[in-house]
């Protein structure tokens, strides 16, 4: 009902369902005006609520978005992290070998890792079969760094393994890893000058102190022949092994020496067991190197040298 500037809205109880005594009819009049207001304010209502749909979706999408970023570049990054460790581990290999440092294409000057083997690893059973020509990317201009990195890794790799399939014999009888076969050790006195633990005073170490758990695999280095057993006051139970006519190891303050004068042994035999005979303070294995009859720093004869700074 319509009067004037007014509009009467009759509002009315369903008569099918409502009882006669209870039918009611509200009657309501509102100015015109107020439906001329109404309109557009509903329309604006509608561009509100279809606006903050569509910035909801756009928000769902965009978290989406920077997930897949966050995926991508957190994959990215462990990729370079592992490219960076195995560089290391090349460059310890390379110093090892005598080669010239490599020039790493792309490297950043962040870059992270250190580099090493496992200490049951033989650097001999690194396959020389191999094909540079399918392992290297093609040869064309590339600007992602990370591919960079990984372009010169393979190159770097396939020299490295060119060199080790020339050098095979040699470096059976050339020691390359820890004579400790254990998950947990350290190195409690390294070569050099040193504070001796009995006596106090200055004095030169001519090897590596590995300690370990009592009864802990000691195990060869490198191939050669069991040259000597025995034991003695100051290194305990030892045994001494001659790999060729440049290198020999010797191996003291063991628990039990599993092997006998003459006996043949590869890289990572077990020839004793870890142990504190001799002038010890604990349990550990006294390892020394020799080079043409010079006693020289085993460190630098060890290749898993991350596992083993680790530990330090």
């Amino acid at each position: 009902m319509i009067k004037k500037n007014l509009i009467t809205l009759l509002i009315q109880s369903d008569p099918q369902s409502a009882k006669v005594n209870n039918f009611s009819v509200v009657k309501i009049t509102l100015p015109k005006r107020v439906f001329y207001y109404l309109l557009p304010l509903l329309l604006l209502l509608l561009v509100f609520v279809a606006d903050g749909a569509w910035s909801i979706r756009n928000n769902l999408l965009l978290k989406s978005k920077i997930f897949k970023i966050e995926t991508k570049l957190a994959s990215k990054h462990s990729l370079l992290s592992k490219t960076d460790e195995i560089r290391k581990e090349l460059g310890i290999i390379r110093d090892f070998l005598g080669m010239d440092e490599y020039d790493l294409i792309g490297k950043s000057a962040d870059s992270y890792g250190m580099g090493g083997t496992g200490p049951e690893e033989n650097i001999l059973q690194i396959s020389p079969a191999f094909n540079p020509e399918h392992e290297v990317l093609p040869n064309t201009e590339i600007k992602d760094p990370l591919l960079n990195q990984v372009s010169s890794l393979r190159n770097n790799v396939n020299e490295v393994l060119i060199s080790l399939s020339k050098m095979t014999e040699k470096l059976k009888h050339m020691p390359t890893i820890m004579p400790a076969k254990s998950k947990n050790y350290w190195i409690s006195s390294s070569f050099g000058w040193r504070k001796s633990p009995f006596t106090g005073l200055r004095q030169f170490h001519y090897g590596l102190d590995i300690c370990g758990k009592k009864g802990s695999d000691i195990v060869a280095t490198a191939d050669g022949v069991i040259e000597k057993t025995g034991s003695d006051r100051f290194i305990g139970k030892y045994i001494k092994v001659r790999h060729d006519e440049t290198y020999s190891t010797t191996y003291g303050h063991l628990l039990k020496i599993n092997v006998k004068k003459g006996l043949n042994v590869e890289r990572g035999d077990v020839i004793g067991m870890m142990g504190s005979t001799g002038l010890s303070t604990g349990n550990h294995v006294h390892y020394m190197v020799s080079v043409d009859g010079e006693r020289v720093n085993p460190y630098d004869y060890v290749l898993n040298r991350k596992r083993l700074t680790s530990t330090l």
